[in-house]
């Protein structure tokens, strides 16, 4: 399961995003640093591309930004993991531990592990 982190700017924790069981999705923006908006806590596990993202809309498209927009990057990465034939566990770990180191060195309260790699995560 993915979850977004939460639009709020603050490190209280947000459910389901914050279950252990749950890979939390922060947001980053063009330039891979912190959304300003985007929640932070030990609880984050990850962060992904969610500021100016393209979304369908009724009649076209509409550039929108939230964790909401970031964590469907997730899920997607998630799928390509399982149609490879890994498993859940094999899935979190991969897209954790081949992550783009963001902030400070290792994990942080802002982008867990760092912001996804979906080419490092399916070799």
């Amino acid at each position: 399961v993915v979850a977004a982190a939460g639009n709020g700017d603050t490190s209280s924790t947000t459910f389901p995003a914050a279950y252990e069981e749950v890979i939390a999705v922060a947001a980053t923006n063009r330039l891979d640093g912190r959304a300003s908006f985007s929640n932070y806590g030990s609880w984050v596990d990850v962060a992904a591309p969610g500021v100016e993202i393209l979304s369908t809309v009724s009649g076209g498209y509409a550039s929108w930004n939230g964790t909401s927009m970031a964590t469907p990057h997730v899920s997607a990465l998630a799928g390509l993991l399982a149609s490879q034939g890994k498993s859940r566990a094999n899935i979190e770990d991969l897209i954790t531990r081949t992550a783009v180191d963001l902030g400070p060195n290792g994990r942080d309260p802002y982008y867990g592990s760092g912001r996804i790699d979906a080419d490092r995560a399916v070799q």
